[in-house]
This record gives C-alpha cells, sequence and structure tokens, in this order.
C-alpha cells in the first residue's frame, strides 16, 4: 500500500474485498487479533469468524453516505454511514449501518483491528 494511504481507504478497500468475496485481501487487511462487536445478537467475532460470515452473504452493494476519520498517526478511528444491499439465506438485509473502525498503521499500511457495527433506522 502506498504510503499516503488513508485510514478510510482501507474501509473502502475492505467493503470492496467482502462485495468481491475476496478472501486473501481480507486477510491481508485484518489485523490478526481482531474484534466484531455490535448488537447483543451479534456477539463478538474474531477475524476468522468475520471473514467467514462476511463472505457467507450475497453482498450487491455498499454505498458510503459520510466518513470521517480521526487520525492519531499510528491509530485511527474511523465512522462511516453507509447503505448496504444484500441477502442472507434468502432473507433481505438491506439497510442504513454505522460502522467504528479501529486501525492501526504497521510499516505504512493500514490494518482493521476493531470495528463495531450498527444497524440504523431507514
Amino acid at each position: 500500500m502506498h504510503e499516503k494511504a488513508l485510514p478510510s481507504d482501507l474501509v473502502r478497500r475492505l467493503q470492496a474485498a467482502v462485495l468481491t468475496k475476496d478472501r486473501e485481501t481480507l486477510e491481508q487487511l485484518v489485523d490478526p487479533g481482531f474484534a466484531l462487536t455490535g448488537s447483543a445478537a451479534l456477539g463478538l467475532l474474531d477475524k476468522r469468524q468475520w471473514i467467514d460470515s462476511a463472505l457467507e452473504f450475497a453482498w450487491e452493494a455498499f454505498d458510503f453516505e459520510e466518513s470521517s476519520t480521526i487520525d492519531l498517526e499510528s491509530t485511527a478511528v474511523v465512522i462511516s454511514r453507509l447503505r448496504q444491499r444484500g441477502r442472507w439465506k434468502g432473507r433481505d438485509i438491506s439497510g442504513r449501518f454505522l460502522l467504528v473502525d479501529v486501525c492501526r498503521r504497521l510499516e505504512g499500511d493500514w490494518l482493521l483491528v476493531s470495528r463495531y457495527a450498527e444497524r440504523l433506522p431507514d
């Protein structure tokens, strides 16, 4: 990744890799100690669990509505609102979501360390 890459670029690359079911890219962009949480129904997922579950969905699109970054040099927090369209086991799971991503810079590259995801009212 280029030295001037932004943490928000990482978040967009992650969503593109989920959309195209690119496991190799996800493995490269997600920190080994990754954790995802959100609603009580979601629970807490580690890196393997999140990648496996993300690739099970039939995603159609991720449209970012807005994104802001708090950059702390080697760590950053990216707060995004996006609209996703997709299905899981035949059920429509489309909607608006809030993502709070914690990223860390390692040798010039950004890695996703943690994600909080919450469904927003439409």
